[in-house]
């Protein structure tokens, strides 16, 4: 990094990441390569001077190829009202002794006519305060919905077989009549209840499949593939695991709609469970 930061870079140079070097060479050994492009009848070539390690662009991306192009000349002028200078600090230096000492410092001295430091923060303060405005908020709002639904949705779901549970009232007073345990029917209305979630689920699972794939979502939808494999890449693979978490989901909310009431009618006695009837 050091002897990156110390190049002395020309118009064309550049510097890419590791994955950016496997992506375009197939190897990740630096070899004095070179890049090219046509340019109106012409072709650019562009030389890699060096290569650093992948890196996340955000906190919530994964690893992606990419170049750094120097600025030989920048328009300071046209940055005069949002400039930002950064400072990298020494191996072993304490980033909160340095923002306590060197603040007050900066207050002082760092002034030249109109122009003078106006705030210091932290590199990983202000990637915090970037990403909530736009990937940390977004996140938020949509963790909350789905949150707001998905406890509603478990409690329809636990009331209604708790409601249908109940009504059977009298089938188990019969049941525990004819000789049949607790614990028997309480399995047997598990059971049931397996079996209705297990159909529901592979019938929602294929009505889903069927709409992903008319609309193309097991081609993708991010505009860079990333260099790092992951399970969600591979529409199959996500989309199993995906439909078995929502199945075991299902599940266990089926079971407590159903257990707990399961549980009160099949302890009590035949004669009152049956007295209704």
């Amino acid at each position: 990094m050091q002897q990156l930061s110390d190049y002395a870079y020309r118009e064309s140079d550049i510097v890419v990441t590791e994955d950016a070097m496997e992506r375009l060479f197939r190897t990740r050994a630096y070899n004095r390569q070179r890049c090219w492009k046509p340019r109106q009848g012409d072709t650019l070539y562009n030389p890699v001077v060096g290569v650093v390690e992948a890196f996340k662009y955000a906190n919530d991306w994964r690893p992606i190829p990419v170049a750094f192009v120097p600025e030989l000349h920048p328009d300071i002028l046209s940055e005069l009202e949002d400039m930002h200078i950064v400072i990298r600090l020494k191996d072993g230096v304490s980033m909160d002794r340095f923002l306590h000492e060197f603040k007050p410092w900066m207050l002082r001295q760092m002034r030249a006519g109109n122009l003078y430091a106006r705030e210091l923060q932290s590199y990983d303060d202000l990637i915090v305060s970037g990403e909530f405005f736009t990937s940390t908020s977004v996140y938020r709002r949509n963790l909350s919905i789905a949150l707001f639904f998905l406890v509603n949705l478990c409690l329809g779901v636990i009331g209604t077989f708790w409601l249908q549970t109940r009504t059977r009232r009298e089938e188990v007073g019969v049941m525990l009549s004819y000789g049949a345990t607790p614990r028997r029917i309480r399995l047997q209305l598990l059971g049931e209840g397996m079996v209705l979630t297990t159909v529901a689920t592979l019938a929602g699972c294929f009505l889903y499949l069927q709409y992903g794939l008319s609309e193309g979502l097991h081609r993708g939808s991010a505009w860079m593939n990333s260099t790092m494999p992951c399970w969600v890449d591979h529409f199959g693979q996500h989309f199993a695991i995906v439909s078995l978490i929502i199945y075991l989901i299902l599940l266990v909310v089926v079971w407590v709609g159903i257990y707990i009431p399961a549980r009160r009618i099949s302890s009590i006695p035949p004669t009152e469970a049956l007295r209704d009837e």
